[in-house]
């Protein structure tokens, strides 16, 4: 999973905050925070045009704090947090994406395959699945200890069906699980097929045998 930590430190306002850069869509936000000096200091969190969160800071010296929220909707939320007392104003803000997690890949191969012929492996996205996912890596798991990977945008339209096509050719005769590892900024699914690769007959040999009479 590529969940990565961003941290933001405004120097001027006394003002250190730290979040995830990407959620899942549907879970709370938490924000981290420490406000350095200043008396009686308000905060207002605002999450884009979506929603916002005030907070009241008694006191004066360093106070940590946590803001815990959830944002409707998906894609990318300008968080903007604004801090003031009747003597100053400052304001800063970062930018979070709010993505689904791993849904609606299909993966479909050959059940069977003769001799050493190419393998042709799809893996496509339904039309019904939940975007945005954001930046993702499929990575194609053959079964025999070879792979290959690919990074692309979850909304690219070549994931529509049919898809991506992946080759590979094996070296050996019989089963093996293909696995479609999909990787996003918030999960990671596998998914799988079945291939079979069926050694031919060569040739039949009839072999008469010759009884003498007594």
């Amino acid at each position: 999973m590529k969940n990565e930590i961003y941290i933001f430190i405004c120097v001027l306002i006394f003002l250190q905050f730290y979040c995830s850069k990407y959620v899942e869509v549907g879970k709370e936000i938490e924000i981290q925070a420490k406000l350095f000096g200043g008396h009686e200091v308000k905060s207002e969190w605002l999450f884009g045009n979506r929603s916002r969160v005030d907070k009241n800071h008694v006191g004066n010296g360093t106070r940590e704090f946590s803001v815990l929220h959830n944002v409707s909707g998906s894609g990318e939320v300008n968080i903007t947090v604004l801090a003031y007392n009747p003597v100053s104003f400052k304001s800063n803000s970062t930018l979070v994406y709010y993505y689904y997690g791993v849904n609606g890949f299909h993966i479909k191969g050959p059940k069977t395959l003769p001799n050493y012929n190419t393998t042709y492996i799809d893996v496509w996205l339904a039309g019904n699945a939940s975007n945005p996912m954001g930046d993702i890596t499929i990575n194609i798991m053959y079964g025999d200890g070879n792979s290959t990977a690919i990074d692309i945008d979850s909304g690219n339209v070549t994931l529509h069906s049919p898809g991506l096509l992946f080759s590979h050719m094996y070296q050996t005769f019989g089963d093996f699980v293909v696995i479609a590892q999909v990787t996003s900024h918030i999960n990671s699914v596998n998914y799988s097929t079945g291939v079979e690769l069926l050694e031919p007959i060569e040739g039949i040999q009839v072999i008469f045998l010759h009884h003498s009479l007594q």
